[in-house]
Order: structure tokens, then C-alpha cells, then sequence
């Protein structure tokens, strides 16, 4: 059923995972005002790339992000089959710590790439997002754990 409440984790998971294509990550700031941020789909302004001189790959980022909201989102409707509902859990789950990984790696090379022209570093809410994403499908594996338990224990009575 999609009323459950690990339906509402799934799909919450999923759309916090998505906004990390359109919240920043990190971004770095210079006095003069110019300011490069990086967010699931790569670094902005496009011509900060050519203009600093940076070399990153954001190319993993982008599909890890976009695969595992897409995880989430499937996830939500196997709600019959609970076994796969698990293990699609149990995968987005290191999907999103990869994500975060990714992302903080990510965020250091930028970072030492162009620390030495005087920019500093900032962390934005879309570094935070992904620890809440998985903290809502740890919590949708648990519900539906609990389920499967319940209807082992109903299968055991008859």
C-alpha cells in the first residue's frame, strides 16, 4: 500500500536526493565577489572551469545522484514485494553515502585548486541533504522490516 509510512520516507528520500540538482553543495568565494559553487550537476558558472583553471570530473556525482534518486523512487512502488524493497533500501543507502563521498572529494580538489587565488570555502544545505536522505530510508528499510516480520508472524498462526 502506498499509504505506509516507509511509502512517504521513500518518496521524501527521493526528492531531497533530487534537490541536489538544484541547492549548491559548496561554494567558493573570492572578495572581489566571484563566486563558484558546485551542486549535483557540476561547478557554476560554466566559465569558471576555463576562467580558474580547474580540473573536475562531476560526471560520477551527477549519475550517482540521479540513480539514487531514482532508487528511491522505485523503491516506492514495489510496496508488494518487500524482499526487493529491502535490498533496493540497503543499495540507495551506500549509493548515498557514495554520494557523499563523492561529494565532499569532490569539494576539497576544487577547493585546492584554486585556494591558492585567494577563494574560500563554504558548505550549503545540499551537504547536509544526502545525511537526510539516508536517515529516512534507514527508516523506510525499518518499516519495511517490520512488515515483512508481521506477515511472517501472520503466516506462522494459520
Amino acid at each position: 500500500m502506498i499509504q505506509r509510512i516507509q511509502s512517504v520516507y521513500f518518496a521524501l528520500s527521493g526528492v531531497i536526493i533530487l534537490l541536489l540538482f538544484v541547492v549548491n553543495i559548496a561554494v567558493f568565494s573570492v572578495a572581489t565577489g566571484y563566486n563558484v559553487s558546485l551542486n549535483a550537476l557540476g561547478i557554476s558558472p560554466a566559465d569558471a572551469i576555463e576562467k580558474l583553471s580547474i580540473n573536475v570530473k562531476t560526471l560520477s556525482l551527477t549519475i550517482t545522484t540521479i540513480f539514487s534518486g531514482t532508487l528511491s523512487l522505485v523503491a516506492l512502488f514495489l510496496y508488494k514485494n518487500r524482499s526487493v524493497q529491502m535490498r533496493l533500501a540497503r543499495i540507495n543507502i551506500v549509493l548515498i553515502g557514495t554520494i557523499i563521498a563523492q561529494s565532499v572529494l569532490i569539494s576539497e580538489d576544487i577547493y585546492k585548486q584554486i585556494a591558492a587565488l585567494g577563494y574560500e570555502k563554504g558548505y550549503f544545505i545540499g551537504f547536509v541533504l544526502p545525511v537526510i536522505a539516508i536517515i529516512l530510508t534507514a527508516l523506510a528499510l525499518r518499516g519495511v522490516k517490520k512488515d515483512e516480520d508481521l506477515v511472517k508472524s501472520m503466516d506462522r498462526i494459520r
